[in-house]
């Protein structure tokens, strides 16, 4: 088929799912409105009872040597504690407030997010390095740069404070920088109890509480008159990547049982608009990075909440959510790669599918997800991975994808080549549809090959 025939057939095949697409909105692919739950006493106090007496670090404590001198002898914990060694000869890169200011005066935020993110960064290098190796020579580095973080003006990032209320004090604000700055350093300290200075881990907790935990409860919807945060009840990522890294850090640092559980149960009423924001077949529509990205936070979530109450708490009892990890494999034009549709790219995080195989594991994976190290993702992932549980699992599969899959209320469809077949691999993704969407980019009518 010549280039003019093939580019009219694929316009054929959109068009004709654009007609349908207001049909299969009634059909129930729209978001339905969630009433708002108020907050339940009597469900915090049942999970309270569900969770140890004493905060824990995700996954375990640096002192348990078994475990972390078992994963010291991988491949992959060479590269950890090598990219630590270069850390230490290095100084901290600089988040100055000229930086910070550059994006209210000229738009441009990179200048102050690339050091800014290389500071957290380094905090989850070098305390895990720490943890490979309980050596003490880590440590100081590791000290330096918490000391930083906890003196910079803001944990939010400036493009999300344009009105610079978070740098001028008025306000705390917590967005995804702030809350990966959270979770980074709970778990370091949680990790390392014992091993840094008490009056630092005091220091980054008291940090911690002014610049999110006690935000955090100020602003959690109860009955009436909140003013919740833009992400709280939202149907895109920010709901689960926030209230993931809140949840997950208030796990790993807050004393009180019912605190920690206050946070949780939050977490739990809110996820229902986040679930809301993809459609009944589970379909993405802010593309496949934000699926990884939202998605990926979600299943930390659930999963550090699921260890730390003995699976008593779970957060996948909507149906919708085994749809929604669905999406992540047949979504795929080949294997690890989505159509360009939406925000974030087409690659598939083979952490999201490997986090996803612990409540889900008959859902196939890629290959290259199976040949992944325990170490690999950073401590947000191995700690729900690397400390037995990924051996509870039954063997993992490398899926065969189908020669097609349908997304009815996304509007997509996703053709592969028959497995069969003796001619050229062609796989194309259609997108259909509308635009007001989150995340698109005029998509409607756009197809990938």
């Amino acid at each position: 088929m010549d280039s003019r025939k093939n580019r009219r057939m694929l316009a054929a095949v959109v068009a004709v799912w654009s007609l349908a697409a207001p049909a299969v909105a009634q059909a129930g692919g729209d978001s339905e409105r969630i009433p708002f739950p108020p907050q339940s006493k009597k469900r915090i106090a049942q999970i309270a009872a569900y969770l140890p007496r004493e905060p824990q670090p995700l996954g375990t404590h640096v002192s348990d040597r078994k475990a972390w001198d078992a994963l010291a002898k991988l491949e992959q914990a060479e590269k950890i504690v090598r990219k630590a060694e270069r850390l230490l000869n290095v100084p901290l890169p600089e988040c100055s407030d000229e930086l910070y200011l550059e994006y209210s005066k000229t738009g441009i935020r990179r200048n102050y997010q690339i050091p800014y993110s290389a500071r957290i960064g380094a905090v989850t290098t070098l305390a895990t390095a720490e943890c490979l190796e309980d050596k003490g020579r880590f440590l100081p580095k590791l000290a330096e740069y918490l000391e930083a973080i906890c003196a910079e003006r803001s944990w939010t990032m400036p493009a999300h404070d344009s009105k610079l209320r978070v740098f001028d004090g008025k306000e705390m604000n917590v967005d995804l920088g702030a809350g990966a700055r959270a979770w980074g350093c709970a778990w370091a300290v949680s990790a390392l109890k014992g091993r840094l200075s008490p009056v630092l881990v005091q220091k980054v907790k008291n940090e911690l509480e002014r610049r999110i935990f006690a935000p955090y409860r100020e602003r959690c919807p109860r009955t009436s008159g909140f003013r919740p945060m833009g992400w709280w009840n939202g149907a895109a990522n920010w709901t689960a990547v926030c209230h993931s890294c809140v949840v997950r850090a208030a796990l790993c640092v807050l004393d009180e049982r019912s605190d920690r559980a206050a946070f949780i149960e939050a977490a739990e009423r809110m996820m229902p608009f986040y679930f809301g924001g993809f459609s009944a077949d589970g379909y993405c529509s802010e593309g496949m990075g934000y699926w990884n990205y939202g998605w990926g936070h979600f299943l930390m979530l659930a999963l550090a909440v699921s260890d730390a109450t003995g699976g008593r708490v779970d957060m996948r009892s909507d149906p919708k959510t085994r749809k929604i990890m669905e999406f992540g494999t047949g979504c795929q034009l080949r294997e690890g790669r989505a159509p360009d549709f939406a925000d974030g790219g087409g690659g598939v995080s083979d952490m999201v599918l490997l986090l996803g195989r612990r409540l889900w594991p008959e859902v196939p994976v890629t290959s290259s997800a199976l040949s992944a190290s325990l170490l690999d993702g950073g401590p947000g992932v191995f700690t729900l991975r690397a400390f037995g549980q990924e051996a509870r699992l039954p063997e993992g599969r490398a899926g065969t994808l189908p020669i097609r899959s349908e997304f009815p209320f996304g509007q997509v469809w996703v053709c592969r080549p028959n497995p069969m077949s003796t001619g050229a691999a062609f796989s194309v993704g259609f997108k259909g549809g509308h635009n007001n969407e989150f995340h698109n980019h005029n998509d409607v009518g756009s197809y990938s090959v």
